[in-house]
């Protein structure tokens, strides 16, 4: 990934639209995709390429809150596309890419384990609606879904995010669950699938003996969970506490800069759609660490 582009090809700072078309593009030609280019049933060409759709779908999280039909036309506008199409033939296409999508967020994890020790495992509220308007909510139905975000101290309707970043702030698994659901069911859903010999940083709620003995003997993986003041664990003191702390810093700067791609209100009819733009935010967080990494090391 560090190979994707040189100095002289082009200037990192100003052209993140381009290394994002690259990554897309790259990747479907390395994979061997095939990319229609021969008239369809009614006699016509695509209008744009399946790299081109990858392309709108990423820039509408990076720069557009997730809306496509803005950041299509935008970007036909800037001249990086000749054509558009529609709502309903844009998410046609897009919806049927999902599975390289997919392949693309597990890439950038992949190339991100080859270098990373330290990873951090943590939880965060994404609300589909504000308590007062519960009762209109058509999207979920049910009380699990009722949480509580601690941070802000108040109940939001929705789901959590459980994901694992590593130090560089690459996200490298993450999995939804309802909002009431405490953040230990992250044990469960997450299938810890890190290096041998890795260190994962937890929080005080991940206190949970039983599956840190799992980790450490069939994952190999060596859990550094913060302590609470009752625990009888060896490493229970305050030096080991703040010093775990610190390392595990990180994984909240990446949560604030996913945070920060949001808009005030992700517009989705269905569960489905709203996991699948959730990706979309979580997928360009990991190319910007990528891009950053880029820019830092050919300065």
């Amino acid at each position: 990934m560090s190979q994707i582009l040189s100095k002289t090809d082009i200037q990192f700072s100003e052209y993140r639209e381009v290394f994002i078309y690259y990554v897309a593009d790259e990747y479907l030609k390395s994979c061997g995709h095939h990319v229609e280019t021969k008239p369809s049933g009614s006699n016509s060409y695509p209008k744009l390429s399946d790299s081109e759709i990858i392309f709108i779908y990423l820039m509408s999280f990076s720069s557009y809150g997730g809306n496509y039909s803005r950041a299509m036309s935008s970007l036909h506008n800037a001249g990086y596309i000749k054509k558009t199409l529609s709502k309903g033939q844009f998410s046609t296409r897009i919806y049927a890419l999902q599975g390289l999508i997919f392949e693309i967020f597990a890439l950038l994890g992949t190339i991100s384990k080859e270098v990373n020790t330290k990873y951090a495992l943590d939880t965060f509220p994404l609300a589909l609606c504000h308590n007062i308007r519960i009762k209109r909510c058509k999207i979920i139905k049910g009380e699990e879904h009722r949480g509580y975000n601690s941070s802000k101290k108040e109940f939001f309707w929705g789901f959590k995010v459980h994901l694992i970043t590593a130090l560089d702030g690459t996200v490298t698994e993450f999995e939804f669950s309802p909002g009431g659901l405490e953040d230990l069911a992250g044990y469960n859903l997450l299938n810890f699938d890190l290096p041998k010999g890795s260190e994962l940083l937890m929080d005080k709620a991940y206190n949970f003996y039983q599956r840190e003995d799992e980790l450490s003997e069939s994952a190999q993986i060596t859990p550094k969970v913060i302590r609470k003041k009752n625990s009888k664990k060896e490493d229970n003191t305050y030096v080991q506490n703040l010093l775990k702390q610190a390392d595990r810093k990180h994984i909240e700067t990446d949560i604030s800069l996913i945070e920060r791609l949001f808009p005030r209100k992700i517009h989705v009819t269905n569960v489905k759609g709203f996991f699948f733009k959730i990706l979309g935010f979580i997928l360009v967080h990991n190319i910007n660490v990528f891009f950053d990494q880029s820019v830092n090391m050919y300065k």
